[in-house]
């Protein structure tokens, strides 16, 4: 019964308390003859959010650092063994090497609790074959405007919903003029965490200063 109503309570994504009695009838009964009863509190806790990081070179490795101390959990996916032993990565961070994108991402749970980044250098085009359309808080990828242009083209093409081709955020970022991999980092986070919170993103300071004369 307990296993029961805790798939239950997952499934609602609430906690509950619910009563048992170690009898064979009547209300509560488990069907047992031990007598006596039982009161069972089943706490959810909520899922922390994924980042998803396609790729494990030197943005997404910035980003995975930048990341760690953050609350998200970070996996990062790459084809080669030797970027994900890079000793800088989070050491909680989780390192999927896989032969391919295409077979990797098939492996991977993406839900409304993934972010995901796209930044394989070579294989972009094949990880956004696998992503676009997934039900992500946010899918971003790591490319030059010419570059995203064309694989926008090419989405298009392959009948993918323009509504999911949209939800596609590419350049990615805030514009604070990053142009270092750790700069591109800080602008990748703060606008998932925009995002995550549903800010606007917008200066704290305030457009007009008023002006005092002694």
């Amino acid at each position: 019964m307990v296993l029961e109503q805790a798939k239950e309570a997952l499934a609602q994504g609430q906690s509950h308390v619910f009563s048992g009695r170690m009898a064979r009838q009547g209300e509560g009964a488990v069907g047992s003859d031990c007598g006596g009863a039982m009161k069972i509190h089943i706490a959810v806790q909520p899922r922390r959010p994924q980042l998803v990081l396609l790729g494990a070179g030197h943005v997404n490795l910035a980003i995975a650092v930048v990341a760690a101390p953050l609350g998200f959990e970070i996996a990062l996916m790459d084809t080669w063994k030797e970027n994900l032993d890079h000793p800088d990565l989070p050491s909680t961070s989780r390192k999927l090497l896989v032969e391919s994108f295409t077979a990797g991402i098939q492996h991977l749970t993406l839900d409304d609790k993934c972010y995901v980044v796209i930044a394989t250098n070579h294989r972009d085009r094949e990880a956004l074959e696998h992503t676009v359309g997934s039900p992500v808080r946010y899918l971003g990828l790591l490319a030059s405007r010419r570059k995203i242009q064309t694989f926008r083209a090419e989405l298009e093409k392959r009948g993918v919903y323009a509504a999911d081709i949209a939800a596609l955020r590419s350049p990615i970022g805030l514009d604070i003029g990053a142009e270092t991999p750790e700069e591109i980092a800080i602008s990748v986070i703060a606008e998932i965490l925009q995002v995550k919170s549903g800010a606007s993103a917008v200066s704290l300071q305030p457009t007009t200063l008023a002006v005092v004369s002694k």
